[in-house]
């Protein structure tokens, strides 16, 4: 059994957003066998959560990361920063 993940950033419509970064829309999508998103993948990500921002009840949205608004504001200090993007 695969479980398939799909998300979406950007715009669709390129006439509706002045700001560049916004004016592409992307389709990612991932399938992976459904044991390993529930032991490797989930525990290697919740590892992750709790080393960087002290939880696992975090959604890593790009735009909220790049905002660096709570609660990934830990991202301001550069060591943190450092090991998020090694991680």
């Amino acid at each position: 059994m695969y479980r398939v993940f799909v998300d979406e950033v950007g715009n669709h419509d390129m006439k509706s957003c002045d700001k560049p970064t916004e004016q592409y829309l992307g389709v990612t999508g991932v399938i992976i066998r459904l044991e390993y998103e529930q032991h490797e993948l989930t525990a290697a990500l919740n590892q992750f959560k709790t080393a960087i921002f002290g939880s696992i009840n975090i959604v890593l949205h790009r735009r909220d990361i790049i905002d660096r608004k709570p609660p990934f504001d830990p991202l301001k200090n550069a060591h943190t920063q450092q090991q998020f993007d090694t991680a």
